[in-house]
């Protein structure tokens, strides 16, 4: 909820009720997602809508993601000006999925944070404006979305290993903006503060929320979610088949509204299937059993081994890939990053928590480890616009069972791994 001060502060905004009920009764009736828009409200100062252009025309770069509405061009002097960056260029040399492409079944996985970062800004840039916030603000949501990554390590998650617990990007990306004298300087010449900045990709106020939300799905999460559709390379069972065939299930950052000072859905059922779609992922792309199997080996290799923090956040992939190489020799490392390899594999699980260090007295022998992975959140506890009332998702009775589903399908991930190296 909002602190007094930012409901004083929201309270000058206006009220989006009206605007956002009209669009849910336009979507009711099959009206596309983006001609329910005035012309002027598709694009933004600063982001140019591309769909349908001759990109001829045009020199880029471009912001196009297949299955979706969003087809971009950054126009504007505060994308390059951030972008043109040491450190949001070391972006592009990390996966967005780590070592969940290192493996035949997602080989195609190649994308990358720096666009991720670009998407989600953009989804910022958007959503900001339609919802008429001021030029200073919507600057700062850019911002938040280019950089919120900034301080991500080799091969995403699995970089965080070196030191669990101590290396994480929300603590780390002051560090790094801080250290950058362009950075600063780039910030200043929009009038963006370094403290508001940090806090917004912290999650704090309303401009944080809608990158950070912390427990329901923001533009971080649209932003992957949209880009990993539309790489795999493996083909969806026929459950994900489906949800992707949603017209619009991956362009939620166009029913988003603020009203009271909060983050809001304009289609809960649209955004009900973008949940489902999400677990899915988690089980069987994000944290399928292989690259769960695969990690929990990682932790053990790690433990104990020591990379300065300013040279892991100079650091991309392959730079991440030589160190491995040079500590554990080309043979190891080869069971982790060379793709066509499936040399780990889980052998058992226990969901009660409790016998953790139990099974490892017990277990933990002829090369058999065991391991309790994080499992990620379910991502429900969003607000939604329902018969012209905003509400909780979870309370609205028709998307109960939907729901049950999703958190099932994720709390199921919550267990101890019992894992075993079963290829050289």
């Amino acid at each position: 909820m909002l602190s007094r001060k930012e409901k004083k502060k929201d309270a000058a905004k206006p009220d989006n009720l009206g605007r956002a009920l009209r669009k849910a009764k336009e979507a009711a009736e099959g009206t596309p997602v983006t001609s329910g828009w005035p012309v002027k409200d598709i694009g933004t100062p600063d982001l140019k809508y591309v769909r349908g252009a001759n990109f001829n025309d045009f020199d880029g770069p471009f912001l196009l993601i297949t299955g979706t509405d969003f087809h971009y061009m950054p126009t504007g002097d505060i994308y390059h000006d951030l972008v043109c960056t040491e450190e949001f260029s070391r972006l592009r040399r990390i996966k967005q999925l780590g070592t969940v492409g290192a493996s035949l079944l997602n080989a195609c996985q190649s994308q990358n944070r720096e666009f991720h970062s670009f998407v989600a800004a953009g989804m910022m840039d958007i959503v900001l404006h339609r919802n008429n916030f001021s030029e200073h603000e919507r600057k700062l949501g850019i911002a938040a979305g280019l950089y919120h990554d900034l301080a991500i390590l080799p091969y995403s998650d699995q970089g965080k290993l070196i030191k669990p617990g101590s290396y994480e990007e929300e603590s780390l990306v002051e560090h790094m903006i801080k250290k950058s004298a362009l950075i600063k300087e780039m910030l200043k010449k929009h009038g963006i503060h370094v403290a508001e900045l940090i806090a917004a990709i912290q999650g704090k106020g309303i401009v944080g929320k809608l990158i950070n939300s912390k427990e329901g799905l923001d533009a971080d999460n649209l932003s992957y979610l949209a880009i990993d559709q539309s790489w795999m390379c493996s083909g969806f069972n026929d459950e994900r088949k489906k949800l992707c065939a949603e017209k619009g299930i991956f362009d939620q950052y166009n029913n988003l509204w603020n009203i009271g000072g909060e983050w809001v859905f304009d289609n809960p059922a649209l955004l009900t299937k973008l949940l489902k779609f999400r677990a899915l992922m988690y089980r069987e792309t994000y944290t399928n059993v292989a690259n769960r199997a695969k990690e929990a080996f990682l932790i053990r290799m790690l433990k104990g081994q020591e990379i300065g923090l300013d040279e892991m956040l100079k650091s991309g992939d392959e730079d991440f890939e030589r160190w491995f190489k040079r500590i554990f020799g080309h043979k190891r490392a080869g069971l982790f990053f060379n793709i066509g390899k499936e040399p780990f594999a889980e052998i058992g699980r226990e969901y009660d928590l409790s016998k953790l260090e139990q099974l490892r007295k017990e277990k933990e022998k002829d090369g058999v480890i065991v391991e309790h992975l994080k499992p990620p959140r379910d991502a429900t506890k969003n607000l939604v616009l329902h018969k012209g009332k905003v509400k909780m998702l979870e309370d609205i009775p028709e998307f109960s069972s939907d729901l049950q589903e999703v958190k099932g399908t994720i709390k199921s991930w919550n267990y101890i791994g019992i894992y075993k190296q079963v290829e050289e």
